[in-house]
C-alpha cells in the first residue's frame, strides 16, 4: 500500500492534506460516481456482490465487478480512483 503522503493527486492545491481531508475527497468521489445513472452491471444491480467478497476479494475480482462502470484507468503518476477506492475499503 502506498503511503498517504506519497499520493499524487494531480494538483497540490487540490490534494487532500490530511486525514480528513482524504476522507471528504473519497466520500465526494465515492458519492458522485454512484450518483451517476445507473450502468449495466449485473453483480451490482442483482445483489451477487456482497460486502465478503469486497473485503476478501483481491483488487483483480474488484475490478472485474466493476469493469462496466468505465471507470477511468490511471492517467501516468496518479493512482488509478478504482484501487484508491478499493484500498480505502
Amino acid at each position: 500500500m502506498v503511503p498517504f503522503e506519497q499520493y499524487d493527486f494531480g494538483s497540490p492545491e487540490l490534494s487532500p492534506q490530511s486525514p480528513e481531508e482524504l476522507h471528504t475527497y473519497m466520500a465526494n468521489m465515492f458519492t458522485a460516481n454512484f450518483r451517476s445513472p445507473a450502468t449495466p452491471v449485473p453483480a451490482l444491480h442483482v445483489g451477487t456482490l456482497v460486502w465478503e467478497d469486497i473485503q476478501n476479494g483481491t483488487y483483480k475480482d474488484f475490478q472485474r465487478h466493476h469493469a462496466g462502470l468505465g471507470v477511468p484507468a490511471s492517467d501516468g503518476d496518479r493512482p488509478e480512483t478504482l484501487h484508491v477506492l478499493w484500498q480505502s475499503l
